[in-house]
């Protein structure tokens, strides 16, 4: 994994680093993807490669391979595709950095976006939670997602109604938002109240 900290020469590092990600050892493979991740954008040459890794047998290397592809950023849209079939993958570790793979992404918006509300109602807290930070990662061209943002803030669970954050990250566009974020600075739960501060404070 030291390897993906060291900056240069960077074709060098990379292209080590795409040839480990087919090494015998998952160890390996997960590591390999988690240095190319932080790389981050100067390792865009490994995007073929980490998108047919996101088809491999092990949990946590198909993860590793979503969250570098997300790293990377923009360079990764030819795996947008890929990314959006894992999302029906059965272990909610794969589903969650995929969901934030593409919030990173980012295009084509409209696309991502329809998805990403679709994960709000995913059956584990941790991806709804994720796919809210993704959503506000992408901003103004997520304004659709706003209603169903709001709607999450009449959730009886406190982690559900805590995504009010990502209203903020959306920025102007969630002006609608704003009489149900005064009403939620009046939640039981203190981390609610304080995401709702924080949120209404950006839109």
């Amino acid at each position: 994994m030291a390897l993906g900290l060291i900056q240069h020469p960077v074709d060098l590092v990379v292209a080590c680093l795409i040839q480990r990600l087919s090494d015998t050892d998952q160890r390996v493979r997960s590591f390999a993807a988690i240095g190319l991740g932080k790389i981050g954008q100067p390792g865009d040459q490994a995007v073929p490669t980490l998108v047919r890794t996101l088809g491999d047998p092990v949990v946590e290397v198909r993860a590793n391979a979503a969250e570098a592809l997300g790293m990377i950023g923009s360079p990764s849209q030819p795996s947008v595709a890929k990314l959006l079939a894992l999302l029906q993958d059965q272990h909610p570790q794969v589903r969650g950095s995929v969901t934030d793979a593409l919030g990173r992404i980012g295009s084509p918006a409209e696309r991502i976006v329809s998805v990403l509300i679709e994960r709000l109602n995913d059956e584990d807290n941790r991806v709804c939670g994720i796919s809210a930070i993704a959503l506000g990662r992408i901003s103004a061209p997520a304004e659709a997602a706003v209603p169903h943002l709001i709607q999450k803030l009449n959730s009886t669970d406190s982690q559900i109604r805590g995504l009010s954050a990502a209203l903020g990250s959306i920025g102007s566009v969630a002006a609608p938002s704003v009489p149900t974020l005064i009403r939620t600075l009046n939640d039981q739960n203190t981390r609610v109240r304080g995401m709702a501060a924080v949120a209404l404070g950006r839109v």
